[in-house]
């Protein structure tokens, strides 16, 4: 993945970058344990978020569920043991990692190459929010599987995907968190995205487009697709959306799509 989407995480130090390194490689091959050269546990977990905030193609592992212990070589040098936990692995994976690939292709087969960004990233949120239900019981809605496969999810699920599909098709787009307020004051976890667009930042939540969550979050009665959400500006965000303060993202553009 490009530097420029790492929007949430600044790679200011060798250890970070080398951590960074050491948990995605091993996490693309499934290891058990993972030697990391980390001056400590907490510093191994954040890092281990971000990798699976900036790469939604590793759906198979469990970022709520880790475990790590520090020890010291003899030769003084701080290293973490860590243990992610794995929700598939082998022949599970592979076999749903196709179900993930064949979901993937029939949205991005129906977009031209010539195609906009913008017109890329509205095809995208019409797919999602045409083919998957909002469903807080959904199985594996953490991740990508859940949206593209099972076809049903919560924000993280949606979110995910949005990230991973425009990816796919060159649109840098990163996974942000944070809260969100409802008309009654109810405020809750979230996770939406931030996309590049014709040059400029802006937000997306594919979430909130879909009537289905709206329904189900008593918010309007209609079943209309709503597009307030897609690619809109930072004052139209904060209206509803809080952004995890310490995290630094690019300013967002004009208001140029309606």
């Amino acid at each position: 993945m490009a530097e420029e989407q790492r929007l949430i995480l600044s790679m200011e130090t060798e250890e970070e970058k080398t951590v960074y390194k050491e948990i995605y490689q091993g996490l693309m091959e499934e290891k058990e344990h993972i030697s990391l050269h980390a001056s400590g546990g907490e510093l191994a977990n954040a890092i281990f978020l971000h990798v699976l905030n900036d790469h939604p193609e590793i759906f198979w592992c469990d970022g709520n569920a880790v475990s790590t212990s520090y020890s010291e070589t003899i030769l003084q040098e701080a290293y973490v043991d860590f243990a992610p936990k794995y929700l598939c692995t082998g022949e599970e994976k592979e076999r749903k990692k196709q179900e993930i690939d064949a979901a993937a292709g029939e949205c991005l087969a129906a977009i031209q190459e010539t195609a906009s960004d913008y017109e890329k990233i509205k095809s995208v949120y019409e797919y999602l929010i045409q083919t998957v239900e909002y469903n807080l019981d959904a199985p594996d809605n953490q991740n990508i599987y859940s949206a593209l496969a099972g076809k049903e999810s919560v924000c993280a699920g949606y979110a995910r995907s949005t990230q991973y599909l425009l990816n796919r098709l060159g649109i840098v787009c990163a996974y942000v968190t944070g809260t969100t307020t409802d008309a009654d004051g109810n405020t809750e976890d979230h996770a939406w995205n931030m996309v590049r667009c014709e040059g400029e930042w802006y937000f997306v939540d594919t979430t909130w487009g879909d009537p289905m969550f709206q329904q189900e979050e008593e918010q309007v009665a209609s079943r209309a697709m709503t597009y307030d959400y897609l690619c809109c500006t930072e004052d139209m965000i904060l209206r509803t959306h809080t952004l995890k303060e310490e995290y630094d993202y690019p300013e967002c553009g004009p208001d140029r799509w309606d």
